[in-house]
């Protein structure tokens, strides 16, 4: 679903705080009577998604972000890469679980270091410094 406004199925569109993005897609679930979740089968592609300056980056890896939640028990935790690295040093299980760690692994392993670095300001996981 494309949504120019934030209203009736797309109203969890919103234009975020002033520099960032705000929501640019986003997958409805429902918890049932058991504790399980049940993903809706529409992606909501909110207006803010084309405003990006790296659109072209953007809109796939958000697809792919919200086919996560849609097919996986992933959730989000962190967005941030650096509450990212906070998430994996206190809580490894909830940072497996988390739909922009699996982002994140897409960028790094699929675009050149410099292009990985530019579209996530920086602060690479692996680095000359840092060994397994």
């Amino acid at each position: 679903m494309c949504c120019r406004k934030g209203e009736g199925a797309c109203d969890g569109c919103d234009a975020g705080e002033s520099g960032g993005f705000g929501t640019l897609a986003y997958v409805e679930a429902e918890e049932d009577e058991d504790g399980n979740m049940h993903s809706d089968v529409h992606i909501r592609m909110c207006n803010t998604i084309w405003d990006s300056e790296h659109v072209e980056h953007m809109v796939g890896l958000t697809l792919f972000h919200e086919l996560l939640h849609m097919v996986s028990a992933v959730d989000d935790k962190a967005y941030d890469k650096v509450k990212l690295f906070d998430l994996a040093r206190n809580d490894p299980d909830s940072a497996r679980l988390n739909a922009e760690s699996f982002c994140l692994f897409a960028m790094e392993a699929g675009m050149s270091k410099p292009d990985y670095a530019k579209y996530t300001d920086g602060l690479l996981v692996k680095d000359n410094l840092c060994r397994d």
